[in-house]
Parts: structure tokens; C-alpha cells; sequence
């Protein structure tokens, strides 16, 4: 008879379905009263589920029909799986619409497709579905009696009541993970074009790349709007063909794979352990760490003595990393769980305990999740010198991740390349005791096949990223090593990335075992993260539990962009803000592009976005990923793009968050919406973020807006705002300046671009001891005459806060603008005025002293008296005094400000000495250039003290010298 178990979206049953090959029966299962339902007839149907009978249930997939039937109903039920009836092995299954061209219609043609997708778990729920597969099954199996006669049975009566409940659990998990795979998935290209036997595609994602696969089909789409279907048949490197019935006029506008993939090796195995143990092959009981991690309440891992390491590593380890190495190597705790935040060094942990297996050739294998958190431990275990062997698919490595490998390709072995006989294998191995590979590779039956496994006993088993592993992909691991396995180490951190469907469906990673959390070692210092940011994500993600040594402690490392007419678009099941990458562009284009940095987004949507708008820039565009792909990686300077405006979707998720927090080695910028961050995000742990920086380090230093960094006029951690290379004639340009502080690390080709900034008054800057010169070929004083603009003061420039600080970004100051033009409207005669801005400040640091560039206003004054401005700090007025010249004539030149007065500018910047030997004229703050001037000697004056100084008189006659000097 067959059968099928149609399931809800979560997983639970929802009906049965009987068939013979005449006749249907579907039974739904409500939970309330499923007792009433069966208790008419309760022993026939006990009989009939348990195969007590004449009748054997038979159908596809049985290990889960069978767990969950038995789940529900309470009794134990029998069968036999018709995916592995015809097949040499349970690892390959042949697929219903195959079987039914083999026992029920060898002559017919036959929709494979459709027979095949009466098995896509998009339509369980549909109740004809789910009898065609009932009624398909029975014609298979009507067809196939001897071979059923001499098959191996499924029978739940193997199992113990808490192993029935534990694996149907896995069940139920197991299904709702794959009915959240999309049955539609759109495909980005390069290129199509026609061949022999199709279409070659030429893919530009890895991630949604065209793949071999007979349980989908490609439709393309043309610009013409006709749809052409077909297969992929072939893949190699970027380039898949497609198979396909007829041809197509114009060129392909989109390209989407209907249908879900098929199962990878790692979902294989773990189908392929549930039917052996259901098949009563294997015996749970048998494995030590199953019992342990699954059917055991409590486990006590012990206290490791700290034990003398054989290694020649060198590697200094604090005491949490050195409580982790013993716990490894000591043979004493079979299971090790260490809980390891970002930046802690976990790849190291591992490194120096493989290292001492090594030396001591231990046997080892090393797993993860992700090819790029394997590819970092082998280049950790290469800089210590351990003989390992990595084993990479052929599908990730060629012509997508070649580049990745370059410093461990001299140990890596593709696997399409390992040979068949054992003596080539042993060649390529060596004496190597020390492989690494991912966790589905790991589950790969060609490594077993290989007898590699023979060669490199599993003895001790290293899982990095276990919190992004759901528990149950442990089971068939832990069951084919069990002859071997002496030792099991978890790496993972659950504050980051989840297994993936967590949020949907409640699934479980080592860390939310109880016994074993409480017993998890904690490596408590991270290195990665300058300090401000590690403050901020111990004490709202850790408990306060993480420490952070860096040597970057100021505040400016981080720094948020609002960008105001920014607004999140829904784009398919993601979501887009497109001014928000802009500004992601702009902060690439002005500050960052020579830099090492990344950019983060956690939507899929954005990172095309962006990656579209950098390609069009011709800016580079593969440093943009998505959060849930970058967990593991880390680089200099991380920009992050949180889309949101309206509601905060992902944002909620703090482990998400916290990975984008946590990549930046040296600054980040988050590019949001501020009024978001104040309303509708406010909960979310970016707000906290920007609260925490404003409360800290002040709005102004916080937040900078949008409009500034498409102009490159304000400051980015770790970047300079650039001083405009020239300044047009006559026409006001604010310069942007940044505190340099302990942010920035500064080698001698970023200490040169930041002296090298141009200004106004002088061309470049050098500098020898603590003496700063400068020099100009070519003075921008000598530039043509040019019209006068005309200028609207109030709105063109707002008036200056006296309470600005000395660090800020500077405009232009508006009693000397009035002043200036007054003097214009007033007929003072000149042959031309250049109205300039060129004012950018610098944060002292212990090296360097403070500097300032001064707004400078150069004229060709009429003859006259030579006037020295003498500055009254305390009054903030201004004194004209004249040797030669009566007062009654400087006051004749001073404009009528009304009660305006000039505010002075900041303490410390540049005191202008001489220009080409000549006295420079000051009036009322306005600096008077002779025009033959070609070159200006700069005088340092510091903040507390005059640097650059060359007198040696005392600091009294200093201070009373600097109030008559003018400081620009």
C-alpha cells in the first residue's frame, strides 16, 4: 500500500494518504481529537501501521513518515522506502519520476518535472498532492515485489521512546528548514550566448550561479518578452550550459532557476543516518558523544591542568586562551566548548593546539561551516609550520575562489583531483596528520571511498563556527567516527550569526544545550575591534565580560552618516535604500578607495545596490557583502549600509548587528537615517550605538551629513577631508578638517598627505624637526583679475558660534566677510580681491603640534600707512596703532560694524612671519599680500606653549609677545 504524510509549514502532520493502485484513502489528523478518529477501528489501524498484516506501507522519504505517524499517533509503524530500493547505496536515492520510467511506464514518455514535484514540499499541504504521491507510490511498489520482499525494513519499534521523540523533533526541524528554501531563484550574468547543443551562461554570483541539477529547470526570458525553458546539464568554473528545446530572437533580460536544489552532502548523510537507524543498522546508544550531547543531562568537562605544550609556535596566549589550549590537548574532557566573542582569537586557540597535536602526530581533523573560516585556520596552522592538508569542492575553488588560496595552494587538494588507488592518495598525503575541510565535505563519502579516513583517523574532531550549526548535523558525523573519535572541540560564539532558519524555526547549536553552555570556556580579551567599539559591545552584548586591547582608544574611530532623503524600498523578499548607496559610493570615491575596506549590508538587496552603482563609478565593487556571509572576516575600515527608515526588520536581530559591529579593525561608518535611529529604530542596538557615541563624544563629532561626504568635506575615521587643490578667484569654499588623534595610525606616506594638503596661502607643507616650511611655485595671489560675485551674507554664510571648538569645521567667518565687502561698496579702490576660504584644523597629538589654516583675504591696497592690527583677546576688539600714522586716520579706515565685532580666531594655528622678506599689511583681520610674493615661511604656535619658537626668552615674555601677534 502506499502512503504519504503530507506536513504544515512548521512541520507537524496534517494528514495521512492510503492508496492501492485503484483506490485512495486521506485521513486528516487533527491533534484534538485524533483519539476519536482511530479509536473506532484503533487495532486494525495499529496492525495495519506496524505491518502486522498481509499489507507492507511502502513510499518515498519513509524515515520521516514513519517518525512522525509514530510521534503523533503513539504506535510504532513499518515500511519500506522505495528511494532506496533500486539504488547500490542509501547515499544516492533514485527519484520517484525515475522509478516510475523504470517499473511502471519503461515505454511511455513521461513529465519528469511534474512527476518529481508532486515531492516538492511547496505543495504538501495540498490534498490532491498529497494522494497522487500515495497513489504513485502504490504503482511503484505493485510493480516491485520482489525486490520489496528482500528489502531492509523501516521500523520505529528500534527505538526507545526518548530516542522516537529526539529524532522526530529532528524530523519536524529538517523539514521546515528546507520548505524555507526558495522554489524561484533569480540568477545574475555576465553573458549569453548561443552554442552547439544551447546557451553557455556566464554567472557573476557564486551564490545563485546556474548548477547541474534534475529537479530544476531554467526559464529565460528575452527582451522580446518570450519565455524559453531548459536544464542545466553541465557546469564548470563560471560558465554552466543549458539544454534547451528550441531558440530565442534578442538578447536574455533575466534568468531564474524554478524548482529547489538538491540536497547537499552534509543533508545527504544525515538522511541517510536516520534510514540506517531506522533500518535497525545502527544503534544510537552505540555512540559516545550522541549520548552524551543528546541524551544526557549534565556533563561535567573537568579542570584541565595547564599542561607543557609541544610546540615551537612562539605565541604569547593570555590565561583564557591558555585554559582553552589545555582543555584541547588534555585527554581527561572529551568534549570542549569554548565561547569565543569576535576578535578573541579563536583561529589562534586552534592554531596553537593543532600545532602541538602535530608535533606529537596526533591525528586531526578540522571542520567548519564556511570555506572562508577553514581557509583562515590553514593560513594560522601555515605561519606555524604544521604539515595539513586542505581539501577544497571543485565548484567553490575554480574560477571564483582561486584567489583566496594563494597562501596555502601548495597544501590544498581539490576534490575531483584525489586519485582512486590508495598508493597515489598516501603520495599526496604523506605524513600529514592534520586535514582540513568543510563540514559538508566532511560528510562527502568520496573522502571515505579515497580511504582517506584510513590514512588520517578522525581522532580528534575541531568544529569552528558551531553556533552557525544547527546540533543535529553532528548526529551522522559523530555515529561514522564512532571507532575513532576520542575528542570533539567546539568553537563558536552564539551572540553572532545563528543557524540558518533560526529565527523561523526553533533550532538548536551547541550552546543552547544546557549541560554543555555550562560548562563553555570564555576567551575574555579581544584584539580586533578599536577600543571604544569593544566597550561598547562588551557591556550591551557580553555582560561586560570582554575586555579589548588596542591601540586605538579615541572615539572618532566610528563616525554615522545621516542621510535625510534616504527611503527603504521593498525589492522582491528584500529591501533597497538607494540614497543610501550613494553615499556608500561617495564614501568609497572620496576616502576610502585606496584604503582596506568593506562594505556590509544585512540585506541582499542592497549589496546589488551597491555593487551596481561602484561598478558604474568604476570603483571597486567585490568588497561588498551581505551579514550573513561575512561572519569570519574582518578588515580595516567597515561601512555599513542599514537601509531601514520605516521599520527595523533585521536590525532587531542584536547577533546579526553585533557581526557588522564587529569587523572594523580600524574605523567604521554606519550610513543610516537619523530621525530613524530616534522613532521606529530607536530599540535596536544602532540606536544604542549612536546614543552611547553622542552621550560620549558629542553630536557634532557623531554624525555628519550626507551632503559633506559627497563633497569630501568633513572627516571619516582614520581618512583626512582633503583641502580643495585650488581655489577659485572670488568665491568662498569651507574646508573640512578632522581631529587627529590616537585614532589614526601614521606611517610616513600618511604623514605626508596629511602635511600635503594645499591651501590658499601656500602650495605644500614640510616639515624638519619641529620647524613646519611651505612653498608655492606658483601663489594663487597672482591669479587674473576676476568680476566680483556677488554675495548674499545672510544665507550664503551663517554667522560662526563663538562657542564652536577649536576642532570644528570651520566657515567663513562673517564680520570679516562684512568687513571686506563694506570696504568694496565703500569705493576702496584695488585691482582685484580674492575671497577665500582655507580652514581646516588638526586635534593635537603627542608628535605632532596643533595646526591650523587660516582664512586668508589678499588685496593690492591703495598707498597708504603700514597698520599692524594689534588683537585685544579679552574684549574681543580690535586696536589700530600706527608709528607713523595718526589714529584718527586708522580709525577712518575701520568699518562701521554697528555692535558686530570680530571674534578672534582660534589660539593655535600658523603665525605668518614674512612673505619673500616682505611686512604683511593687516586691517581689521583682512591680510594685504604684495603681489611679487612667491613663497611664505610658517611659525608654529602651539596650544600651551610656542613650539616653534626659535627665541629663548621666557615664557612670560612669550605669552606677552603672542597677543600682539596675529594668529590667521
Amino acid at each position: 500500500m502506499g502512503i504519504a504524510a503530507p506536513l504544515t509549514a512548521t512541520g507537524g502532520l496534517q494528514a495521512i494518504a492510503f492508496a492501492t493502485s485503484t483506490q485512495i484513502v486521506y485521513l486528516s489528523v487533527d491533534r484534538r481529537n485524533i483519539t476519536g478518529i482511530i479509536s473506532s477501528a484503533q487495532e486494525a489501524f495499529e496492525r495495519l501501521l506496524s505491518g502486522r498484516t498481509k499489507t507492507l506501507l511502502a513510499g518515498f522519504q519513509m524515515a520521516y513518515i514513519t517518525l512522525l505517524i509514530s510521534r503523533v499517533l503513539g504506535c510504532s509503524v513499518r515500511g519500506v522506502d522505495l528511494g532506496t530500493l533500486f539504488s547500490k547505496n542509501t547515499w544516492e536515492q533514485k527519484s520517484p519520476s525515475a522509478l516510475v520510467r523504470l517499473k511502471v511506464c519503461p515505454n511511455d514518455r513521461i513529465d519528469q518535472f511534474k512527476v518529481d514535484g508532486l515531492w516538492d514540499v511547496m505543495e504538501e499541504y495540498d490534498r490532491d498532492t498529497a494522494c497522487l504521491r500515495a497513489w504513485v507510490s502504490a504503482c511503484i511498489a505493485h510493480d516491485s515485489l520482489s525486490e520489496i520482499k528482500g528489502a531492509i525494513k523501516v521500523d520505529t519499534s528500534y527505538l526507545s521512546t526518548e530516542q522516537l521523540a529526539c529524532l522526530a523533533r529532528l524530523c519536524v526541524e529538517v523539514h521546515h528548514l528546507r520548505s524555507l528554501r526558495p522554489s524561484v531563484t533569480q540568477n545574475d550574468n555576465v553573458e549569453v550566448k548561443q552554442v552547439q547543443d544551447g546557451y553557455e551562461v556566464q554567472n557573476a554570483r557564486y551564490k545563485n550561479r546556474l548548477r547541474k541539477s534534475y529537479r530544476t529547470y531554467v526559464e529565460m526570458e528575452t527582451s522580446t518578452g518570450r519565455i524559453v525553458t531548459g536544464r542545466a546539464v553541465r557546469a564548470e568554473g563560471r560558465l554552466t550550459q543549458i539544454k534547451t528545446r528550441g531558440t530565442y530572437s534578442g538578447p536574455v533580460q533575466n534568468i531564474r532557476v524554478i524548482g529547489r536544489q538538491e540536497l547537499n552532502a552534509a543533508e545527504k548523510a544525515l538522511d541517510q543516518f536516520l534510514l540506517h537507524v531506522l533500518q535497525g543498522q545502527w544503534l544510537l546508544e552505540d555512540s559516545y558523544f550522541i549520548d552524551k550531547i543528546w541524551f544526557s543531562r549534565q556533563y561535567d568537562s573537568g579542570t584541565a591542568e595547564p599542561l607543557l605544550l609541544c610546540t615551537n609556535s612562539g605565541i604569547q596566549l593570555n590565561a583564557s586562551q591558555r585554559e582553552v589550549v589545555s582543555a584541547m590537548v588534555d585527554d581527561e574532557s572529551p568534549i570542549v566548548v569554548a565561547h569565543g566573542p569576535p576578535g578573541t582569537g579563536k583561529t589562534t586557540t586552534i592554531s596553537v593546539a593543532v600545532s602541538h597535536w602535530d608535533n606529537l602526530k596526533n591525528s586531526v581533523w578540522i571542520a567548519a561551516q564556511s570555506n572562508v573560516a577553514v581557509k583562515n585556520i590553514a593560513e594560522s596552522l601555515a605561519k606555524l609550520d604544521v604539515d595539513f592538508r586542505l581539501i577544497v569542492s571543485k565548484e567553490f575553488y575554480v574560477e571564483w575562489h582561486e584567489h583566496l588560496y594563494g597562501k596555502v595552494e601548495e597544501r590544498l587538494i581539490r576534490s575531483d583531483e584525489m586519485p582512486e588507488d590508495l598508493w597515489d592518495v598516501e603520495r599526496i598525503f604523506g605524513d600529514t596528520c592534520v586535514v582540513l575541510c568543510t563540514l559538508s565535505m566532511l560528510s562527502n563519502p568520496v573522502i571515505e571511498d579515497r580511504g582517506i579516513f584510513s590514512l588520517v583517523p578522525p581522532e580528534r574532531l575541531v568544529i569552528d563556527e558551531a553556533s552557525q550549526i544547527n546540533i543535529s548535523d553532528f548526529m551522522p558525523l559523530f555515529y561514522k567516527f564512532n571507532s575513532h573519535l576520542i575528542k570533539v572541540c567546539f568553537f563558536g560564539d552564539p551572540n553572532q550569526l545563528p543557524p540558518y532558519g533560526q529565527d523561523q524555526v526553533p533550532l538548536k547549536s551547541v550552546f543552547e544545550v544546557d549541560h554543555l553552555r555550562r560548562s563553555a570556556h570564555f576567551l575574555a580579551i579581544q584584539y580586533r575591534m578599536p577600543e571604544p567599539v569593544g566597550r561598547f559591545i562588551s557591556m550591551h552584548v557580553y555582560n561586560s565580560m570582554l575586555q579589548s586591547v588596542h591601540d586605538i582608544r579615541d572615539m572618532s574611530c566610528v563616525r554615522f552618516v545621516h542621510v535625510a532623503h534616504g527611503f527603504e524600498r521593498k525589492a522582491g523578499k528584500s529591501w533597497r535604500n538607494i540614497r543610501e548607496a550613494q553615499t556608500v559610493v561617495h564614501l568609497i570615491s572620496h576616502y576610502y578607495k585606496e584604503k582596506k575596506f568593506v562594505v556590509v549590508s544585512p540585506y541582499d538587496a542592497q549589496r546589488t545596490e551597491i555593487e551596481n552603482q561602484l561598478k558604474a563609478a568604476k570603483l571597486p565593487w567585490e568588497r561588498v557583502f551581505n551579514v550573513d556571509s561575512f561572519q569570519g572576516n574582518e578588515d580595516d575600515y567597515v561601512i555599513i549600509s542599514t537601509v531601514r527608515t520605516d521599520s527595523p526588520g533585521f536590525l532587531t536581530s542584536n547577533n546579526r548587528t553585533n557581526v557588522m559591529f564587529s569587523r572594523c579593525k580600524k574605523g567604521m561608518v554606519i550610513v543610516t537615517n537619523r530621525t530613524f535611529l530616534k522613532t521606529s529604530g530607536r530599540g535596536t542596538l544602532i540606536a544604542k550605538l549612536a546614543s552611547h557615541w553622542e552621550r560620549n563624544y558629542g553630536e557634532q563629532q557623531t554624525w555628519a551629513d550626507w551632503t559633506l561626504v559627497a563633497e569630501g568635506r568633513t572627516h571619516m575615521p582614520g581618512i583626512l577631508a582633503r583641502a580643495p587643490r585650488s581655489l577659485p578667484v572670488g568665491i568662498s569654499i569651507p574646508a573640512a578638517g578632522v581631529p587627529f588623534s590616537q585614532s589614526f595610525s601614521v606611517d610616513r606616506d600618511e604623514e605626508s598627505e596629511l602635511l600635503g594638503t594645499r591651501s590658499i596661502l601656500f602650495g605644500s607643507i614640510y616639515h624638519s624637526g619641529r620647524s613646519y616650511y611651505s612653498s608655492s611655485p606658483e601663489h594663487p595671489l597672482s591669479a587674473p583679475s576676476r568680476p566680483r560675485p556677488a554675495l548674499d551674507l545672510e544665507n550664503d554664510f551663517p554667522p560662526l558660534p563663538r562657542s564652536a571648538p577649536s576642532n570644528s569645521v570651520y566657515p567663513t567667518t562673517i564680520p570679516t566677510l562684512r568687513d571686506s565687502v563694506w570696504r568694496a561698496r565703500s569705493g576702496w579702490s584695488e585691482q582685484r580681491q580674492t575671497q577665500t576660504t582655507a580652514q581646516s584644523s588638526v586635534g593635537r597629538r603627542s608628535d605632532y603640534p596643533a595646526v591650523q589654516q587660516p582664512r586668508v583675504e589678499a588685496r593690492q591696497p591703495d598707498p597708504g600707512p603700514w597698520i599692524k592690527r594689534m588683537g585685544n583677546r579679552a574684549s574681543g576688539t580690535n586696536r589700530v596703532s600706527s608709528s607713523n600714522t595718526p589714529s584718527k586716520q586708522a580709525k577712518k579706515m575701520q568699518p562701521s560694524m554697528g555692535s558686530q565685532r570680530v571674534p578672534h580666531p582660534p589660539s593655535s594655528g600658523l603665525g605668518v612671519e614674512r612673505v619673500s622678506g616682505r611686512v604683511l599689511r593687516i586691517i581689521n583681520g583682512t591680510v594685504y599680500v604684495p603681489p611679487a610674493a612667491k613663497a611664505v615661511t610658517i611659525k608654529i604656535s602651539g596650544g600651551d606653549g610656542d613650539r616653534g619658537a626659535q627665541d629663548t626668552r621666557s615664557r612670560k615674555k612669550r605669552r606677552a609677545r603672542r597677543k600682539g601677534t596675529t594668529v590667521l
